[in-house]
């Protein structure tokens, strides 16, 4: 069987505890809802780890269009070999766009799950210590299509990808698996998108802030090219 060969996470550690002083996040929430989770998704006996496969395949050496939750992206020109929507992104491509992303990266709080189980995108659904409830509710209806991801420790059938929002934790994974380019679509560092799920303004701008350090970040790890198109 191939492998995935990922870089350490060693960078994202510091980066993960700075953001939770800063925001009041209890790391240890993030740790058990990640192990509440991983009971839950071992007893179906999936192997997630094929759709890790699936999606380096799909991402490996070629141009990536990460699309954000800024409705800015429906008047731009989405391009890219493969398209991954961040969280409720997806709804926009689909529904105004008439475009379908191969991958998804969501916490469940934005994107429509009737549209995941029809079009059947890979899903990579982040679990922390404030989604547990939604997370358990809502994986078993994608468990197919599903790459379970955390912020915390991966407890096995977990991944860390770092990142924290899901559009920069949707570059963090279009990089960790091999894309040669990025391009950012629907990013505003001044602006909540309509199409992001629910939130408090202030904390959403801290967010915002925050990953684009991240996305800085990366490209220094990964050397990979990404350029974020604001217009």
């Amino acid at each position: 069987m191939s492998k995935v060969h990922l870089k350490s996470l060693d960078w994202w550690w510091p980066i993960y505890r700075k953001i939770a002083s800063s925001l009041g996040i209890n790391p240890k929430k993030d740790e058990i809802a990640t192990i509440e989770a991983s009971k839950h998704l071992l007893s179906y006996g999936f192997d997630f780890f094929e759709n890790v496969l699936r999606a380096k395949n799909l991402l490996r050496g070629k141009t990536v269009a990460v699309v954000g939750a800024h409705e800015s992206f429906l008047n731009q020109r989405i391009e890219g070999d493969v398209i991954i929507a961040s969280d409720g992104a997806y709804n926009g491509l689909v529904l105004y766009k008439d475009i379908l992303p191969e991958i998804v990266v969501t916490d469940f709080d934005g994107v429509s799950l009737k549209l995941l189980s029809r079009h059947k995108p890979l899903v990579f659904a982040h679990v922390h210590g404030d989604n547990i409830l939604e997370y358990l509710r809502s994986a078993p209806n994608i468990i197919n299509q599903l790459v379970p991801t955390t912020q915390a420790f991966p407890y096995f059938p977990f991944y860390n990808f770092g990142g924290f929002t899901d559009g920069d934790r949707a570059v963090a994974i279009a990089m960790a698996l091999g894309a040669r380019k990025v391009k950012v679509y629907g990013f505003k560092r001044d602006s909540i998108g309509k199409f992001s799920g629910k939130t408090r303004a202030p904390i959403k701008r801290k967010k915002l802030e925050i990953a684009y350090e991240i996305i800085e970040v990366l490209r220094n790890i990964h050397g990979t090219e990404v350029v974020i198109i604001e217009d």
